[in-house]
């Protein structure tokens, strides 16, 4: 478990690169260090929302004007994975997640292990990286959302 800056976005990338299982900036409640000791201890990656949100922004920033990936490129997903892509955009966590799509918790994680699967990706930080890249997820002023013309492009897409 690494603590990093609230304001260190470009320190996230270092970290991750060092093997770091769980990320939270250094204003993090005692809540979330819970859960992300939790999570860690389960196997999981834990990025805090305020940690994710720095990430996501730095790879906005950085990432090439030509997405990496075609959204062609990936496997198509249903309508509710994309909603629960858009969701992790937004950097909410599971439960979040759950109930803002009228789910269970239990649902949320079998939509990301499919989503994982479909796209060879290992965690949810992964999905969000290959949307970015794909240019299906954009942050910054539109927030995490998919775009309407992305949703009908996603669909025909095979």
């Amino acid at each position: 478990m690494v603590f990093i800056d609230a304001g260190a976005s470009e320190a996230i990338r270092d970290v991750m690169d060092a093997g770091a299982r769980g990320i939270l900036t250094s204003d993090a409640s005692v809540c979330e260090i819970q859960s992300a000791v939790s999570d860690v201890t389960a196997g999981h990656v834990f990025v805090s929302r305020s940690a994710l949100i720095g990430l996501l922004e730095v790879l906005r920033r950085t990432r090439p004007a030509e997405p990496l990936l075609s959204r062609t490129d990936l496997p198509t997903l249903t309508t509710r994975e994309r909603e629960v892509v858009e969701c992790l955009g937004q950097g909410r966590a599971n439960r979040d997640i759950a109930r803002e799509l009228g789910v269970s918790e239990a649902a949320v994680k079998g939509h990301l292990s499919r989503i994982m699967v479909k796209w060879c990706v290992q965690d949810r930080l992964q999905v969000l990286v290959t949307a970015l890249e794909a240019g299906v997820l954009h942050v910054g002023p539109r927030g995490g959302k998919v775009l309407q013309s992305e949703r009908r492009e996603a669909i025909t897409a095979h």
